[in-house]
């Protein structure tokens, strides 16, 4: 078996107008080194493509990197809390207005981080949520169609 098929698989999303707003290097360097398979898209197009193709076998975790505007964050989180709930979504903000990130946590993110979020806390956070996640999936308390 391959053994990037065996790694959980976490999926970049990137706003094609806000390419630059994260350093996807490093924090893509981050997230193999611990573990994770990183898939990059552009735009909530390609990212709903993706996650139609791989269907339950897709992401563990989504990043959504919200750069100038909130809009393909927000409406992201909204199509993943209603068509993969099992998905954990941490929003990457480059603003961090209080504004954004209620928006962004209220359209169904499990998380907000800054953008300039240090690559080892995002991965303590990531394995946090899939530890919460794993939790509640096993425990009998998730229900389909809701976010736990």
């Amino acid at each position: 078996m391959d053994q990037q098929a065996e790694r959980p698989c976490v999926q970049l999303v990137v706003d094609p107008r806000d390419a630059g707003a994260v350093p996807r290097d490093p924090l893509a360097a981050a997230l193999d080194g611990a573990g994770f398979a990183v898939q990059r898209c552009s735009g909530r197009a390609a990212a709903s493509r993706w996650l139609d193709e791989v269907g339950n076998h897709g992401p563990v975790a989504v990043l959504v990197v919200a750069g100038r505007s909130t809009r393909v964050a927000v409406g992201l989180c909204r199509e993943l809390s209603r068509v993969a709930p099992w998905v954990v979504v941490v929003v990457m903000d480059a603003a961090g207005v209080p504004g954004r990130v209620v928006d962004t946590l209220e359209a169904g993110a499990d998380d907000c981080v800054p953008a300039r979020v240090h690559p080892e806390e995002l991965v303590a956070r990531l394995r946090a949520h899939l530890r919460r996640r794993a939790g509640s999936i096993r425990g009998g308390r998730h229900v389909a169609g809701q976010a736990s």
